[in-house]
């Protein structure tokens, strides 16, 4: 009888954090002066629904498909958890373009500072440096493609130690099979101060061991 009144308030405290999840609209006809809470009153930019300082772990942006023109990098710094991430993907499984022209010269399209995003569906292109550049850790980037971009297309870099350091002595692997260069998923791991371990494939088991 004594435990009750802790699980009570401890189902509560879970069912308040997953009941206030939102989620949020972007598209091409869109108004960022729109609520985008509804597919009827979507924001028109992709920028101003990431940089909602109401957005919290577990919120999901759904972009709807075309193309989207973008002369500024958009900053994804928002900190989602594991068992709550930050979406951002397309509605649909439609397909939303990027498109970065007119950006000012040695500008990255999306730079992805937070940790704990899902992205999926983005089609990145024309940005003057990378199209991602991602330095959060455990981030995972779905069925995005980047093209056209001056500088790769995405680039992982820095990290802090959230994980178990890698042996200076110990060789990373330099060719993956070949089903992981072809797989659709890429997920980010911080392990080192310093580096980055990324992998490529649809099973994470089967990372190699180092």
């Amino acid at each position: 009888m004594k435990y009750r009144p802790f699980l009570l308030a401890a189902f509560f405290t879970l069912f308040i954090s997953v009941s206030q999840a939102a989620t949020y609209y972007v598209a091409t006809d869109g108004n960022d002066t729109n609520s985008g809470t509804t597919l009827t009153t979507p924001f028109k930019t992709i920028a101003k629904a990431v940089g909602l300082s109401t957005l919290v772990a577990g919120d999901q942006i759904i972009v709807r498909g075309g193309t989207y023109l973008t002369t500024a990098t958009i900053t994804l710094s928002k900190v989602g958890t594991v068992s709550a991430p930050i979406s951002l993907i397309t509605y649909n499984g439609e397909r939303a373009l990027i498109n970065f022209t007119g950006i000012a010269a040695g500008k990255r399209g999306l730079s992805l500072t937070g940790s704990y995003w899902y992205i999926k569906g983005l089609d990145i292109c024309k940005a003057t440096d990378n199209g991602i550049y991602i330095t959060g850790a455990n981030n995972t980037v779905e069925f995005c493609s980047f093209f056209e971009n001056g500088d790769s297309g995405m680039q992982l870099s820095g990290a802090i130690l959230t994980g178990t350091p890698i042996p200076p002595t110990t060789a990373m692997p330099t060719v993956l099979p070949a089903k992981w260069m072809s797989a659709p998923i890429i997920t980010s791991s911080a392990v080192a101060p310093g580096s980055m371990w990324m992998t490529v494939g649809t099973d994470i088991s089967e990372v190699p061991t180092m």
